[in-house]
């Protein structure tokens, strides 16, 4: 039986290794993307167990468009890993305030708001059988320890950390394990 992960952010960096790693293991890759071009790059060089997601995840009406290309696929999801994510550097004093915002919006709300879309095939729904899936956020040092020029960030992420835990506690009653992995410089 072939195990479905769903990433976002796969076009580079640590999203872009998680699906290397993962497909490498068998899994079948749902990665989100925001361009065109990305989707098309991935899909050449992973033809087979990769469906490209291409939105934004500030976009929910775009996000919702795709879950159904998911829930269409599959029943069931063994993962979850909420990697895309933004760093907005600068003082907060001179941060305008739409800087401040995509930086909330990207790092924080669309966790909330991709979790909560995609939960029903990790484990919440009423028929669900078998094991359910995991969430895996990938959060920073930055969300444990503070430093200049990088303040919205560091809110961003240990906003993050705190979802973390407020979702591993209250998604522990269907079995959904719920983590974050803090990679530093």
């Amino acid at each position: 039986m072939t195990k479905h992960v769903l990433i976002t952010g796969v076009s580079s960096g640590i999203g872009g290794d998680a699906l290397r790693l993962l497909h490498q293991k068998g899994y079948h890759i749902f990665g989100s993307v925001r361009k065109e071009t990305d989707s098309k790059r991935i899909t050449t060089a992973y033809p087979e167990r990769f469906t490209p997601l291409v939105f934004d995840v500030q976009d929910h009406d775009a996000v919702i468009k795709a879950s159904k290309l998911v829930y269409e696929q599959c029943d069931r999801l063994d993962g979850l890993i909420n990697n895309a994510g933004v760093a907005v550097p600068g003082p907060l004093q001179f941060m305008s305030e739409a800087d401040f915002e995509q930086q909330l919006d990207i790092n924080l709300k669309a966790v909330r708001r991709i979790t909560n879309v995609f939960l029903p095939l990790l484990g919440t729904k009423p028929d669900f059988k078998g094991k359910p899936g995991r969430i895996i956020n990938i959060s920073s040092i930055s969300g444990l320890f503070n430093s200049p020029l990088n303040g919205a960030y560091s809110i961003s992420k240990h906003g993050l950390e705190s979802m973390t835990d407020i979702y591993r506690r209250e998604l522990r009653r269907y079995g959904i394990k719920v983590m974050a992995i803090e990679p530093g410089p």
